[in-house]
């Protein structure tokens, strides 16, 4: 399963994050990021990934606090 989840967001990374210019870092994603990937992706997208992710950057201090409840929503309500 963890396999899974890390192709996800290396998929996402790639997709949007690294294509991006200049090149952004998966500590800058931001709600906008995750709203452009998932109408992209259809809504195919597995959010548990995406949710995993933002506790993981969250929980490690990687991102703030405020950053995480806005993403936090956007996932619940997708």
């Amino acid at each position: 399963m963890q396999h899974e989840h890390h192709a996800n967001v290396r998929i996402f990374v790639n997709d949007r994050l690294l294509s991006a210019m200049p090149p952004r870092s998966l500590l800058s994603v931001k709600v906008a990021d995750l709203d452009a990937y998932f109408s992209v992706c259809d809504n195919k997208a597995n959010r548990v990934s995406f949710k995993r992710l933002v506790k993981f950057l969250c929980d490690s201090s990687r991102i703030c606090w405020e950053e995480t409840k806005r993403m936090e929503q956007f996932l619940k309500l997708q």
